[in-house]
């Protein structure tokens, strides 16, 4: 997939802009706080329907107005073009419409337009609690398998319901059991299904991401995933998962709480078998989420056969340069790929056969100027 500009109404910093990207690198670069990560963002509210800094499509608007709107232009792999436009309104909330057709769920875009995303909010992968792995791994599963994204849903629909009638438990069991064996039911089948699929994915995503992280580390690291389901192996059988629930109903009650399911999942990330988010460096951490992302990009090629678009937002300097000749070899396998900067400057020790166009973005004060320039081989960078 190729985006071929965004159109930006009332949106974060920008009142009304348009910005035409080139088909490979495109640099956005300019001082803090002038709207690069914004342009980004707008990107991932389009293709992905939600935005990667915040859960509040409120936070999007700009300051004192009650509407934004995204309109973005894409060409498919198949050569297929699409228009995806977003509009919010305080009042109508998000509608978003591909080639003017309003969809009627996130199933129909979540996958169709892949991202791949690194970014600072990224730390929080390796740094932060189980919760942020779980919802790295539903982010990534939902655009792989749509048939996740809706088991996903269901799921949370269940344990909302379910968590309902414990807490109502607590003041009145009256017809308990009538109430709450066909959400034990829908948690025993969805359980089962979404950690079977978590389990499969981690293995594809252990044997793509585990070669890329030792030529990064100059393979001086082995890096692994320790997925800890909730939903235990031996819950296969079904009455021994309802035993579990017998048992500890009381506590369940008191709490208010599902205590089982893919919702309690742990995924522990391992470097030469240490927890990473107890003894990893910054280095450490920071060249682990680039691994994982080259490898989110792979998959997402190899299970969509669609290309994704990468984004690198401001994290490019912060790579080492060891670790930045390394990422640099795997320019030549991307597609198109957008950098936000502080500096135009920005070190790319690209392969002196990389021939393929750069475009740079600068932003001064919510002005977007634009030039171009095309590396060929053997003509000396910047």
């Amino acid at each position: 997939m190729i985006i071929r500009s965004v159109k930006l109404n009332n949106y974060r910093n920008f009142s009304k802009k348009k910005v035409d990207f080139c088909d490979s690198v495109n640099i956005i670069f300019g001082f803090n706080g002038q709207g690069k990560t914004n342009i980004l963002e707008a990107l991932s509210v389009a293709c992905l329907s939600k935005s990667f800094r915040t859960r509040n499509d409120g936070d999007l608007l700009q300051f004192g107005k009650e509407s934004f709107q995204i309109v973005i232009d894409v060409v498919l792999d198949n050569e297929i073009e699409k228009e995806i436009k977003v509009d919010y309104s305080v009042i109508n909330h998000k509608n978003i419409e591909i080639d003017h057709t309003k969809i009627k769920s996130i199933l129909e875009i979540f996958g169709t337009f892949p991202i791949v995303i690194l970014s600072p909010e990224d730390d929080i992968i390796t740094n932060g609690p189980p919760q942020e792995r779980r919802n790295f791994i539903n982010f990534v599963l939902s655009q792989l398998d749509r048939e996740y994204l809706k088991n996903y849903q269901d799921f949370d629909r269940t344990i909302k319901q379910r968590n309902k009638i414990l807490q109502d438990a607590k003041e009145n069991r009256y017809k308990f059991s009538e109430k709450i064996d066909p959400w034990n039911e829908k948690l025993y089948q969805l359980s089962k299904t979404i950690t079977e699929k978590r389990k499969e994915f981690l293995k594809a995503l252990q044997e793509v991401a585990y070669p890329i992280h030792q030529e990064l580390t100059v393979y001086s690291e082995k890096s692994s995933f320790n997925y800890k389901p909730s939903f235990q192996q031996g819950w296969q059988k079904k009455d021994l998962f309802f035993k579990y629930l017998e048992e500890h109903k009381n506590e369940e009650i008191l709490k208010g709480s599902s205590l089982i399911g893919p919702h309690r999942d742990e995924i522990r990330i391992l470097l030469d078998g240490y927890d990473i988010r107890k003894y990893g460096s910054r280095g450490q951490h920071r060249t682990f989420l680039l691994a994982l992302k080259i490898a989110v990009y792979k998959l997402i090629l190899q299970k969509r056969r669609e290309t994704p678009v990468f984004l690198l937002d401001d994290v490019y300097s912060e790579i080492d340069d060891v670790r930045e000749q390394a990422f640099n070899d795997y320019f030549m396998a991307l597609k198109q790929v957008f950098i936000t900067t502080h500096e135009k400057n920005i070190k790319l020790d690209l392969p002196e056969k990389f021939d393929k166009e750069i475009k740079y973005i600068y932003i001064d004060n919510n002005n977007l100027k634009t030039t171009e320039e095309v590396l060929f081989q053997n003509e000396k960078q910047f």
